[in-house]
């Protein structure tokens, strides 16, 4: 099994091997590659992470609800999963700012949220509960692929970018 590939028997949406013990989706060289050309962007088009990115960013987590393991469900249980993610971090005392991800191509989008101050393991904890492979970590400089998994930083790259794309240097 590699670092991606790690059993767990507590999501309860976890897709099973028939009689046997839930395995975690594997996270594909595509599908990593996917996450690292994330556009992320706020309410008002601003650019967190991607080509005309801010210059200015102080460092923050971004996390969703949305589409456990990167299997497309339906919209107003993505809304719901969202929502309870919202609360629990707002619960826990941190403030959270709605963003999207998306594709530069515009072949999709998730909903997602940026919160500031919580550790690694709180944030992995809340991405492992709705089922997410990784969550990003924005930096002034840096935009990283974390597994909420325990494998640390799976990907990174420049956060802002030129019109070159992802891994352009800024």
């Amino acid at each position: 099994m590699n670092r991606i590939e790690q059993t767990y028997d507590w999501f309860p949406d976890a897709p099973g091997e028939a009689g046997g013990d839930p395995v975690l989706p594997a996270l594909t060289p595509e599908l990593l590659a996917a996450y690292l050309a994330t556009e992320v962007v706020d309410g008002v088009g601003i650019v967190w992470s991607g080509v005309g990115a801010l210059q200015a960013l102080e460092p923050c987590w971004v996390i969703t609800a949305e589409n456990p393991f990167s299997v497309a469900r339906e919209a107003a249980e993505n809304d719901a999963a969202n929502e309870h993610l919202v609360a629990s971090i707002r619960a826990a005392g941190f403030m959270t700012t709605p963003l999207v991800g998306r594709a530069t191509d515009g072949s999709w989008s998730e909903a997602c949220v940026a919160v500031r101050g919580p550790s690694y393991e709180q944030i992995c904890t809340w991405g492992r509960e709705h089922g997410q492979h990784a969550v990003f970590l924005l930096t002034g400089d840096r935009h990283e692929v974390v597994s909420c998994w325990g494998a640390g930083t799976l990907a990174g790259r420049a956060r802002v970018l030129r019109d070159g794309g992802a891994g352009a240097p800024a």
